[in-house]
């Protein structure tokens, strides 16, 4: 299995995720950590410019996903 497939993977592991719990992965919980240490990589690797192009335009649309379910404070 090369690299991009395991990151395809992982990219769609993460995206179901999100659409049926309507929230990121907890780094708290064991059986979703493996899934939070991935999307943080990413959002690292985005913010740094490391994120391939192919990548970049993928995990942007997870990360509308996950801005769809943002939790909001509600004392605002």
């Amino acid at each position: 299995m090369t690299q991009s497939e395991r990151w395809q993977m992982q990219y769609e592991q993460v995206m179901a995720f999100i659409a049926t719990n309507h929230r990121r992965p907890s780094k708290y919980c064991a059986e979703e950590r493996l899934l939070w240490h991935w999307l943080r990589r990413n959002i690292k690797l985005m913010s740094k410019g490391d994120l391939p192009i192919e990548r970049k335009e993928k995990f942007e649309a997870l990360m509308a996903l996950d801005d769809k379910y943002r939790r909001v404070n509600q004392f605002k």
